[in-house]
Parts: structure tokens; sequence; C-alpha cells
């Protein structure tokens, strides 16, 4: 632990050593700037994120969770120089020694620099980043790649990023590709990972993150980290309306930066049935195309945002539709799946180039359908739920089919608004 000057501890209330009580733990790593080897006093660790919540007197000093109340011990180390995840491993097991600790509630948090160590600590060593809990990473400095969000993916570990849309520091690129990427991963990780975006042009999304009363599904980062227990279950999803099973929908191409999502046939691809939920991780994307989805009137098909918004037609190099539905009967688009977005579907119809395209459509004998919750703006057509009649399907022609039962509602278009 040579790398560490020394550490702020935050007890409960009661706390009494060797009474044979477990508490979780909180581990908080600060940012650069407080790095002894700047000159930086100790006391600079309280200036920012949770240990200045904690120094403010706003810190609760309980937390109820699912009918059982907890209080929380909380460390927050100073590093003399930029630390490593070797440094976090090392800390811990000093602190196990040190404090009454629930060795299946040690949670990990931290910002910018901070961010980046609890970034590293997840993926670097998959043995030893099956410690902790959960993580909750405040704008953290530490370039995502596939490889390593597969890591804290396979281990399954709770993490809940936060980053100002217009960061000047550390780009929300970083947070949002590794939310990205580790929902994107086959299998998916349950739960999901979390992102949090906020439409601020500064650094410090710390304030935000760290403040209790900053709630998202009813939790704050605390109450959110005590869903979670070490190599416990998670908490169990809510099964979809239509009694089917949730299917994680993964990109299907991630190759030099693409951020595509392309299953022509997704019923087979996914092995879906009537009843079953679709499920879009938050992020942003290029397009979306899931074709061939048969459902039925008593069971439709559900595809829905998870996890936050989905973004679509974000760096688009393609000039088709941003969400494309073809040959799709019996489904729900659903952009409902957060209740923190009016709009979980949010389809920009600008490609890369400035090309304005498609927005949604629904083609190629689509019919029964329940649209609602999307947001389509500057596009060329933004929604068109049309079936082309041509020769080489005659399948379409008149006389031989026709859509019918479409539902759309709830849906922003600021184009036809004017």
């Amino acid at each position: 632990m040579s790398n560490i000057k020394g550490f702020y501890e935050y007890l409960p209330a009661g706390y009494t050593p060797g009474s044979g009580k477990k508490y979780p733990l909180i581990i908080f790593f600060h940012g650069n700037g407080e790095l002894a080897s700047y000159g930086s006093p100790l006391s600079a660790v309280l200036r920012n994120g949770l240990p200045r919540v904690i120094n403010d007197g706003k810190f609760p000093t309980t937390f109820t969770v699912n009918n059982q109340t907890f209080s929380f011990i909380v460390i927050s180390p100073q590093f003399n120089t930029w630390p490593g995840s070797g440094d976090v491993t090392l800390f811990k097991n000093y602190l196990l020694t040190k404090y009454d600790i629930d060795p299946s509630r040690i949670y990990i948090t931290g910002l910018s620099m901070g961010g980046g160590l609890t970034w590293g600590t997840l993926c670097e060593d998959k043995t030893k980043a099956k410690a902790f809990a959960a993580a909750a990473v405040v704008c953290g400095m530490y370039p995502p790649t596939t490889a390593y969000a597969a890591v804290v993916a396979s281990n399954n570990t709770p993490v809940w990023a936060f980053h100002n849309d217009a960061d000047p520091t550390v780009p929300s690129d970083y947070s949002k590709n590794w939310v990205k990427y580790i929902n994107a991963t086959v299998p998916a990780p349950n739960p999901l990972a979390k992102l949090s975006i906020y439409s601020v042009a500064s650094h410090d999304a710390w304030t935000r993150a760290y403040d209790p009363a900053t709630k998202e599904d009813g939790k704050n980062m605390y109450e959110w980290m005590l869903q979670y227990t070490q190599g416990g279950t998670v908490p169990t999803t809510p099964p979809p309306v239509t009694g089917g099973k949730r299917i994680v929908v993964p990109m299907s191409n991630t190759a030099n930066g693409r951020a595509e999502i392309y299953y022509p046939d997704a019923m087979k691809t996914f092995n879906v049935n009537p009843g079953d939920t679709l499920c879009i991780p938050a992020g942003e994307y290029e397009y979306l195309h899931l074709g061939n989805l048969t459902g039925t009137a008593a069971k439709p098909i559900v595809i829905i945002n998870c996890g936050g918004q989905v973004k679509l037609g974000v760096k688009n190099q393609g000039t088709a539709a941003v969400f494309n539905a073809p040959t799709c009967r019996f489904v729900e688009i659903s952009g409902s799946g957060d209740k923190n977005y009016e709009f979980g579907f949010d389809l920009n119809g600008t490609n890369i180039t400035g090309l304005k395209i498609f927005g949604l459509t629904l083609g190629m004998g689509a019919s029964d359908f329940d649209v609602h919750n999307v947001y389509i703006h500057d596009g060329n057509i933004l929604l068109q739920a049309k079936t082309l009649q041509t020769c080489a399907q005659p399948q379409y022609l008149e006389g031989n089919f026709v859509m019918k039962n479409v539902k759309l509602h709830h849906i922003k278009m600021p184009q036809l608004d004017r």
C-alpha cells in the first residue's frame, strides 16, 4: 500500500468493532487533482464527490432497500501517484482486516481519474474484479475496449456510469461506449450496465451524481448499490407485459467503430416466440433493423428500450431507415422502457454525410403494429408505414395484402409541429 498516503473513514453511528455486525463498504477514488505527488494535502480528498457529501453532513445515516436497512462504512484514500487496479486490491484486502465489513457488499466508485481506476479494477483482472458487488463510475478517465467490456459483462458486475454530455476534459463517449460495449456482449450481462448523461458543458458530473437526492427509477446511487451482493442474485427483472421471455439484442457489428443492429430474420436469430420482449440496451447506434417478427393478437412481440434512452442515427453511415421493421406483424414498438424518458427511442434522420433519410419504416408486409413513445426528427420521411407493390412480390399486390390494425400514438415529430 505504498501508493496510499492516508485515507478518510466514515463509520456508521454505533459502530463497535468486534460486535459481530457486518456493514457494507464503499471505497471512493478521487480525481487527478487530489494526488499527493502534486502537493495536495490529505484534506484535498474532501473537495469533491462522496467525501464532500459526507463532510457537508448530507450523507444519510441509513438507507432502506428491499425492506432492509443499511449503514455504510465509507473509506476515501489519497493516492501518491496515479493508481492502478493492484492498489485497489491491496487496499481492499487491508480494509477487510481492519473493519467489520460484509464481504458480499463491497462497492467501488470514483470520479475522473478515480472513475478510470474503477473501470480498470473491473476489467483488468477478471478474478479479482469478482470481489466487488457493484460499481458507480463518474466521468471515468479510461478509454473503453470491447475486450475489457466483455470482462465486466462476463462477471455480471452491475455498473452505473455518469457523465456530462459536453465534458471538455474526459469525452462522454468513454462512458457511452463502455456501457454500449458491455451491453452488446453476448451473452448480455445481468443486469445491463446503466448510463446517465447530463446536458452540461463541464467536467463536474460528480456533484449531481453523488447527491443522495439524485434518483433514477426511485433510487439514488447508494440505494442502487445495495440492490446487489457479490456472488448473489441480481434483482429480478419484471416479466414483459406479454408474459414471454426477455431477450437482450446485442449489436451485430462493432468493427471499426461501427454501432449497427441488423437482424433481417430476428425471429430465427433470437428464437423469438409470440409474447417475447426484445430489449434494446440504452446507448447510441447507427441504426436498428429487426425483420420478420411475428407475434399474435393476444401475444404481440414487444421491442422496447431498456436501461435508459436508445438513440438511433448517431454517426450513421447508412442511407436507409434509421429504424426498420420489415415483414413484422403483431409487434409493439415501445419507447416507454425507462420512466425517466418520455421518448425512449430517439431517431435522428440525418446521416453522417448530412443526407436526410428515413426515420422509422414499417413495410414489406408489416401489419398489426402499435408504435408509441418515439421521437423522430431531422429526416426526410420521418415515418412510413407502407408496403410497396411489386411484381417480384405478388403476395403484396392489391387484393392479396392489406395493412391493418395500425396504431401510431405518442410520437413526437417536430417538423410536423410548425
